[in-house]
């Protein structure tokens, strides 16, 4: 019987994959952190990790394995195993692995947000940030601080400082409204002053550019123990 034309083409495709396939095993187990510690088993199409006792998975979950943090860990004194993660972070062989990674990061991020007590708006305006501070690479500050609360008392307290010299300035300028609440609760007493004043924020001044004159409200909040 001689093939059709359909058949031929199939039968095409099929060898173009197995091709494709063994070029994609060759190149990946030519780096030498895999080539040193996964095996393959006997049953065919099987793998497991020296590093890594009772694991056992298929080619297409060997990333995903490398990538896990039980891998990660025993594998960290590994310089080859260094050198491959960056490369496995930068070509991504499991997309869909990856994608239900960042939904779970996603809502991982959200779930830390709203225990704090933060709005769907300060969710937004952080994450938005964040991103910001992403791009450039310049969140490197998460792992280089310890984040104590002490030393973040210390800069919000400066942050504070900074601000009401500003604010200062702009009320030496313009003509201003105050509005002072005070309030005790269990003992503490918090007082709070609003102030709303106006203020031009044309882009260019030097070129007497047309003013943006826009009214501005800013809160100072002082709390204290009785």
């Amino acid at each position: 019987m001689v093939p059709n034309s359909n058949q031929k083409k199939n039968k095409s495709k099929k060898s173009i994959g197995l091709k494709v396939g063994r070029k994609r095993r060759d190149e990946i187990f030519k780096n030498k952190h895999i080539e040193d510690n996964i095996i393959e088993k006997k049953t065919k199409g099987l793998y497991r990790c020296k590093l890594c006792s009772n694991s056992e998975f298929s080619f297409k979950y060997i990333r995903k394995h490398l990538v896990s943090n039980t891998h990660k860990a025993n594998a960290s004194n590994d310089k080859d195993f260094e050198t491959l993660l960056t490369i496995l972070e930068k070509d991504k062989l499991d997309p869909a692995a990856d994608k239900k990674s960042d939904l779970e990061n996603y809502l991982a991020f959200i779930d830390l947000c709203t225990s704090l007590g933060l709005s769907s708006r300060q969710i937004s305006k952080l994450a938005k940030g964040l991103r910001i501070l992403y791009f450039p690479s310049k969140l490197g500050f998460l792992l280089k601080n310890d984040f104590d609360e002490s030393n973040i008392s210390i800069a919000i307290n400066s942050f504070g400082e900074y601000c009401l010299e500003n604010l200062k300035e702009d009320l030496s300028q313009s003509k201003y409204s105050l509005a002072i609440d005070n309030s005790t609760i269990s003992k503490t007493s918090i007082c709070a002053i609003k102030v709303r004043f106006l203020k031009d924020k044309r882009e260019n001044e030097e070129n007497n550019s047309i003013p943006n004159v826009q009214i501005q409200n800013k809160i100072r909040s002082q709390v204290s123990q009785g």
